[in-house]
């Protein structure tokens, strides 16, 4: 898996996460913040199309560092799960 898109975070960003041996599909990490704290909602994507596939879940009250880091994790978990 390899993120593409910006790694500084504001109100809202939005990564796309190319999956290998996926060709349709890209993992879609959208961070955004919560006062002090950040959420994130983690979707399988369309490629072309970008609609949501699947929706995998979401992480809470998290802090900035770890926001794309845990999500990256949570997405790369279902993935194993799916194969």
């Amino acid at each position: 898996m390899t993120r593409r898109g910006a790694m500084q975070l504001r109100d809202r960003e939005e990564f796309f996460v190319e999956i290998t041996g996926e060709p349709f599909h890209l993992g879609r990490l959208v961070i955004f913040s919560d006062r002090d704290k950040f959420n994130v909602d983690i979707d399988l994507v369309e490629k072309e199309s970008k609609k949501i596939f699947h929706h995998i879940g979401r992480l809470y009250q998290l802090e900035r560092e770890d926001a794309v880091e845990l999500a990256m994790q949570k997405l790369s978990h279902f993935l194993n799960k799916k194969t």
